[in-house]
């Protein structure tokens, strides 16, 4: 079964042209989202349930970028937008498309409420990973398109 933590080699370039890399420049997400961020829940004035942190950072099968990028570079953003929403009582949401389950326990580890979608065409499977993280992280939905509603509903009921 080959590796799916793992990026093409052609991909190494990409971490090179994403900014952050050139020589410590800041990465636009904190000069940018993080205002957007904090503004937007100052703005709402107390009428916010919860946030939801966009943030797609893999393909189907692997990540954009290594993890240990995504750690330098986007990680401590994304802490201080939770530690923003948490302090507030909000709980918080983090949408990012395709398998990024190298980085599902620095989410936990973060105090990421839950994660969205866990995508069956991704191979992130919700069962497997409720066995393997328990209730430490939540999914606020799971999606799939690569097969119909009679074949979820068999494969849900071979697993109950």
């Amino acid at each position: 079964m080959p590796d799916k933590t793992r990026r093409p080699a052609e991909h190494a370039a990409l971490d090179r042209s994403i900014p952050g890399t050139n020589g410590g420049a800041d990465p636009p997400d904190r000069r940018i989202l993080l205002p957007l961020h904090r503004g937007g829940a100052r703005a709402a004035n107390g009428l916010l349930d919860g946030f939801v942190i966009w943030g797609d950072v893999a393909y189907r099968r692997c990540m954009f970028f290594s993890p240990d990028y995504w750690r330098t570079y986007f990680k401590p953003t994304v802490q201080r937008m939770i530690d923003f929403c948490h302090r507030r009582q909000l709980p918080v949401i983090y949408h990012g498309c395709g398998n990024a389950s190298a980085i599902l326990p620095d989410f936990i580890a973060m105090g990421l409420d839950a994660y969205n979608p866990l995508e069956a065409k991704a191979d992130l499977d919700v069962v497997a990973l409720r066995r393997q993280y328990g209730h430490r992280l939540a999914s606020a939905a799971t999606a799939t398109s690569r097969s119909g509603r009679k074949a979820i509903r068999k494969e849900s009921a071979a697993r109950s």
